[in-house]
């Protein structure tokens, strides 16, 4: 009866290890799953990044360019203006 009790005791608690044990591989699974999802976002937004930093830096080339275009412009018609004015 004793011998009973222990082996019953025993296979109770088994159970409740294996079922913490399948809790905690489910809980682990998701948390793996999640870390997945956030690597292949983050990636997905570095790529985004990079491509966001290459069209600002074609567009600061371009507006550089137009900003000389005009100086060049405001001194032509500087001179115009003293070759009038003279």
């Amino acid at each position: 009866m004793l011998l009973d009790t222990y082996v019953l005791c025993s296979w109770v608690r088994q159970v409740f290890f294996l079922q913490g044990a399948m809790k905690t591989a489910k809980y682990r699974k998701r948390c793996f799953d999640q870390i997945e999802g956030i690597v292949a976002e983050n990636k997905a937004l570095s790529v985004e990044v990079d491509r966001l930093r290459s069209e600002v830096g074609e567009k600061v080339a371009e507006m550089s360019a137009q900003e000389e275009r005009r100086l060049e412009l405001t001194r032509r018609l500087a001179d115009q203006y003293r070759q009038r004015t003279v």
